[in-house]
C-alpha cells in the first residue's frame, strides 16, 4: 500500500499543513512588525536607543519566524513529494 493510502497520511498531511499555515502567519506578522519598527526608528532617529532596540528586537523575531516558516515549508514539501517529512 502506498503512503497516500495509509490511514495516517491524511492526519499527518493536515498536521503539517496546519504547522505551515501557522508559521506563515507568524512570518507575515513579524514582517509587518519589522517594517513598523523600521519606520519608528526612522521617525525617532536611528541613533536613539528606543529606535535601535525596536529594530533589533523585530529583526530577531523576524529571523526566527523566517526560519520556522522555511522549516515548515520544507517538511510539508517533502511530505507531499515523498510521503514522509523526513530528510531525503
Amino acid at each position: 500500500m502506498d503512503e497516500e493510502g495509509s490511514p495516517e497520511y491524511p492526519d499527518q498531511e493536515s498536521r503539517l499543513k496546519a504547522e505551515l499555515d501557522e508559521a506563515r502567519l507568524r512570518y507575515k506578522r513579524s514582517k509587518k512588525e519589522l517594517d513598523a519598527a523600521k519606520q519608528i526608528a526612522r521617525d525617532l532617529g536611528l541613533n536613539t536607543p528606543d529606535g535601535s532596540h525596536a529594530v533589533r528586537k523585530a529583526s530577531l523575531d523576524f529571523g526566527q519566524a523566517l526560519d520556522r516558516y522555511g522549516d515548515a515549508l520544507k517538511r510539508f514539501s517533502q511530505f507531499v513529494m515523498y510521503g514522509s517529512a523526513d530528510e531525503h
